[in-house]
């Protein structure tokens, strides 16, 4: 870059002061939004972007190495180089679609489209008033039908303070029939193949319990031998990873024994679980009050007898 910019020939030097100071920005505004921002919840997102701005500068600045030789030394009619550029970065462009097409339409990924697609009929021919899932895909499709009523909500959807969250993620469970032994199943820490990670957990509670090198909740040592180990040797970049410590699964635990189920809490119209999932696999729905439809595999559906679809 330097030697371009003291060569008189250059002409596009403008250009390359300013890939420069994009390039030095990716770096310093990191340190920026650290200083002005109280928190910081995802931080390998700026390494993502320096990352990519580097690739993205050093791609110009070959480019322009490239032309500046063809151009003094005659060497190939830059024109020709241009078209050739244009049509690698089209290949590669198609091949990276379509190796990302490939990969996200597996046998699963076609099932669970149908099943949603379903799912929308289903909510489109039936007047459902309440719903009661755990699962944020289907609270987003139950919201862009213009429906607002919610048994139990996603912690980042609601404007609800933790306490709240956890009690109305409780008193679902109880709803559901589940007992204290299958609810401290449902919230201990699970890891993952290279990170721990609990969707229920984060599902009431968000990145309230992130565990990394650099921060735990309440910056607390209070884990299992092995997690503890575990954090220690996490990158700060693991800004998704939750552990919650065990003063907090004691909590929550205390919180499952003395919460009563709400008798006026309303009983959902419609019920959508994840097969499998260990919330679908200890809870017991009233068969007496719902009954479950049977095209769906990846999801489980129940809604209230009362419903002209019912089987």
């Amino acid at each position: 870059m330097f030697t371009l910019l003291k060569h008189d020939d250059f002409k596009e030097k403008k250009i390359i002061k300013l890939f420069y100071f994009m390039f030095l920005a990716s770096i310093i505004s990191p340190f920026f939004f650290v200083l002005l921002s109280p928190s910081i919840s995802e931080i390998y997102h700026f390494l993502n972007w320096i990352v990519i701005t580097t690739i993205f500068v050093s791609i110009i600045y070959l480019l322009l190495v490239v032309d500046f030789v063809l151009k003094k030394f005659d060497i190939f009619s830059i024109k020709y180089i241009k078209y050739l550029f244009l049509f690698i970065s089209f290949i590669v462009i198609l091949s990276f679609n379509f190796l990302y097409f490939d990969n996200l339409i597996g046998k699963n990924d076609k099932q669970i489209r149908k099943e949603y697609q379903n799912l929308q009929i289903l909510v489109d021919n039936n007047n459902f008033e309440y719903l009661l899932t755990f699962i944020p895909r289907v609270q987003v499709l139950w919201m862009l039908k213009n429906k607002t009523k919610f048994n139990s909500i996603e912690s980042s959807y609601s404007s609800l303070n933790f306490n709240q969250l956890e009690q109305n993620f409780v008193e679902n469970l109880k709803f559901l029939n589940i007992n204290k032994i299958d609810f401290a199943d449902i919230i201990s820490n699970k890891k993952g193949s290279w990170r721990y990670n609990n969707e229920f957990v984060k599902y009431f509670s968000w990145y309230k319990y992130q565990a990394n090198s650099l921060i735990t909740f309440k910056n607390t040592n209070d884990f299992k031998y092995d997690e503890a180990e575990f954090i220690k040797k996490s990158s700060p970049t693991k800004t998704q990873q939750i552990i919650i410590p065990q003063f907090e699964i004691n909590r929550l635990l205390d919180l499952y024994d003395k919460l009563s189920l709400n008798q006026d809490l309303k009983k959902p119209d419609l019920i959508v679980l994840k097969n499998d999932s260990l919330v679908e696999n200890y809870s017991f729905i009233d068969p007496n009050i719902y009954c479950r439809l049977n095209n769906f595999k990846l999801l489980k559906i129940y809604y209230q007898k009362k419903s002209d679809f019912c089987e």
